[in-house]
C-alpha cells in the first residue's frame, strides 16, 4: 500500500497533518530494531491537478508492519475497524 491511500482510509484529510503520524511509526520502527528504510521506502507519486496538469508528490510504500505502526501513531480514535479489513487483506510492500 501507499501511505497516500491509507492517509484518508485512517481519518486524515491533508497529507501533511498524516506525515507526523508516519514520522513517529518509523521511529517506532528503529527503536524496536526494524529497518525503517524497508518498511517505508521513500517513492513518488505522479496525481493529476486541474486542467490536466500533473505534479510528483511524496509518498512511501508500506509493508503491513509500517501500517500497523502508523495505526498506533494517528490522531483519529475511530479508524481501527477500517485498520483491521486493511491489514486483513494481506497486503505487502509494494513494488
Amino acid at each position: 500500500w501507499f501511505a497516500r491511500e491509507l492517509c484518508p482510509l485512517l481519518g486524515y484529510k491533508a497529507w501533511r497533518n498524516f506525515v507526523p503520524a508516519i514520522q513517529r511509526a518509523q521511529e517506532s520502527c528503529e527503536h524496536a530494531g526494524g529497518d525503517a528504510n524497508y518498511h517505508f521506502a521513500d517513492a513518488r507519486k505522479k496525481i493529476k491537478l486541474g486542467k490536466g496538469a500533473v505534479r510528483e508528490v511524496d509518498d512511501y510504500k508500506l509493508t503491513r508492519y509500517a501500517c500497523y505502526l502508523i495505526r498506533f501513531h494517528v490522531s483519529c480514535h475511530n479508524s481501527l475497524s477500517i485498520f483491521l479489513v486493511i491489514v486483513s487483506r494481506g497486503f505487502k510492500l509494494v513494488k
